[in-house]
C-alpha cells in the first residue's frame, strides 16, 4: 500500500480512529480533495457536510501522556530478537566496542572519537536507524566527528545478539535513556554537554525521550523520525498487536507533544513522500508543543539526513 492511500489518524492519533480523523486531516486527503473539486464546480454544498459529516470542527479532548502511562502494561504477542540482521562492521582506530548497562542487562554500543585529541567533549548519542547498527551509521556520525564530539551508538535489546526481546519504541527508550547516562558518566565528557540525534526509528526514539524528565541531555533531534500514524504500514514486525490502540499510542510521540520535558529539534525531508503527506499533522503538534521546532531540509527519508546533521550542530553551537 502507498503512503498515499492510507488516512493517517494524525494528531489525535491516541484516539480511536473513527474520533481521530478530524477535519483538517480529512481535507488533506488527495481522494477527498479531488471529490470536493467536483462539489465546488456542481456547487454542491452538500458535499461538504458529507464528506466531513463525524468528524466535526471541534478537536476531541487530548489525553495526556501521564494518563496513558498510569496502569499501562506492555503485552506483546511475539518475543524474540530484532526482525533486522547485522554484519559485521567495520571500525576504524578511533572507534571501539563497549557495553553499557541496562535493565535487560549488559548491551553494546559502539564509542566513536574524533581525530584531535582533547582533555574533554562534548558528547552525542546517535540512535540508529532501522532495527539494528550499520555500517551506514557508522557513516553517518562524520560530521559529529569533525565537530569535535564523542559520538557514542548504543544498540538496544534484541539487536546485534543482545539479550532482551524486541519491543519496538517501548523498552528501546529505558536502553536509550541508560545510553545517554552512560556518555553522561564517562570522565573524557563534559556532563553538562550531552546532546541525543536519531535518524528515522532512532529519530522516534529521540522523540520519545524528550517526554521523559530523567534523561541527561541538553537537546534531542531528529531526522524523518515524527511518525504520525500509529506505524500502521510496519505490522509485518510489530511485536505487540496493533488493534490494541494503546499498545501504539505508547510507542509514538506525535499526540504528546504538549507533555513533553525537554526540547526535541525534528528535521523532515522536504522530498519524503511520507511526511509531506502528514505535514500539517507535525505543523499543528509544533503548534501546541512549545518544546517542539519542526523544520524541514533537503532531501528524502535519507539524503535528507546529513543535512539534518548539519543544521542541528549549528543549533548546538
Amino acid at each position: 500500500m502507498k503512503n498515499g492511500d492510507i488516512l493517517p489518524s494524525g494528531k489525535f492519533g491516541h484516539l480511536p480512529d473513527e474520533m481521530g480523523r478530524n477535519l483538517q486531516v480529512t481535507m488533506t486527503n488527495p481522494k477527498t480533495q479531488t471529490m470536493l473539486n467536483v462539489c465546488r464546480c456542481m456547487g454542491l454544498a452538500i458535499g461538504l457536510a458529507v464528506l466531513t459529516a463525524g468528524c466535526g470542527p471541534n478537536k476531541p479532548p487530548r489525553i495526556p501522556y501521564a494518563t496513558y502511562q498510569a496502569g499501562f502494561q506492555n503485552k506483546l504477542v511475539q518475543t524474540g530478537p530484532s526482525p533486522q540482521t547485522f554484519d559485521t562492521l567495520k571500525l576504524t582506530e578511533k572507534m571501539k566496542w563497549v557495553s553499557y548497562s541496562s535493565e535487560q542487562g549488559e548491551l553494546k554500543g559502539v564509542l566513536c572519537y574524533p581525530q584531535k585529541n582533547r582533555k574533554s567533549y562534548r558528547g552525542m548519542v546517535y540512535l540508529h536507524q532501522g532495527h539494528a547498527l550499520t555500517q551506514a551509521d557508522l557513516s553517518a556520525i562524520k560530521p559529529f566527528l569533525d565537530a569535535s564530539y564523542v559520538v557514542f551508538l548504543p544498540t538496544f535489546r534484541g539487536e546485534q545478539g543482545n539479550p532482551g526481546t524486541f519491543e519496538m519504541f517501548l523498552g528501546e527508550v529505558d536502553d536509550a535513556v541508560a545510553a545517554t547516562n552512560w556518555l553522561r558518566d564517562q570522565t573524557d565528557i563534559n556532563s553538562n554537554e550531552v546532546f541525543v540525534f536519531g535518524h528515522s526509528s532512532g529519530g522516534a526514539l529521540a522523540s520519545l525521550l524528550s517526554l521523559r524528565d530523567d534523561v541527561p541531555m541538553q537537546l534531542s533531534g531528529s531526522c524523518n523520525g515524527l511518525f504520525y500514524d500509529r506505524y500502521s504500514g510496519w505490522r509485518y514486525i510489530a511485536p505487540y498487536d496493533q488493534t490494541d490502540t494503546t499498545q501504539a499510542i505508547m510507542r509514538q510521540f506525535v499526540g504528546f507533544g504538549p507533555d513533553m520535558k525537554q526540547r526535541h529539534l525534528a528535521f523532515i525531508g522536504k522530498q519524503d513522500a511520507y511526511f509531506s503527506y502528514g505535514w500539517d499533522i507535525l505543523l499543528e503538534e509544533a503548534e501546541d508543543s512549545p518544546n517542539l521546532t519542526i523544520k524541514q531540509v533537503k532531501g528524502d527519508h535519507f539524503t535528507s539526513l546529513d543535512p539534518a546533521i548539519r543544521a542541528f550542530l549549528k543549533a548546538v553551537k
